[in-house]
């Protein structure tokens, strides 16, 4: 669950740089009208509330893993949505977003198709 963990840390931090200096995520300066400031500051948002969502959910995958399966799954559709919207406007810089939309569409799939049992640990007779 480390990397889901890193992952997701990793959209929070860009988030975070996103809401202090959005131009240097883009590579040239930000228009600072209002209209964009608040889809900047929204995206930023979203961007820390998921991220901490999803670290949450890799923590307690043993415990409840429907759920955090169900978690990590709507991060990485969104993240699929992030990459998506990056390559219509030429932006390379979010290849992370592919990354990390499958490191956590990985894990909820191979979680809900096992339910739960992936990260059980294994018995032995």
């Amino acid at each position: 669950m480390g990397v889901n963990i890193l992952a997701a840390l990793a959209s929070g931090i860009f988030g975070a740089v996103a809401l202090a200096a959005p131009s240097s995520l883009v590579g040239h300066t930000v228009s600072p009208n209002p209209d964009t400031r608040f889809y900047v500051d929204m995206y930023a948002v979203r961007s820390i509330v998921i991220a901490a969502s999803l670290v949450t959910a890799s923590l307690t995958l043993r415990r409840i893993p429907v759920v955090g399966a169900i978690a990590l799954a709507g991060g990485g559709l969104v993240q699929v949505g992030d990459a998506a919207i990056a390559a219509q406007f030429g932006t390379p810089g979010v290849v992370g977003a592919s990354v990390a939309a499958f490191i956590h569409l990985g894990t909820a799939g191979l979680m809900l198709s096992r339910g739960g049992s992936a990260l059980s640990p294994r018995r032995t007779a």
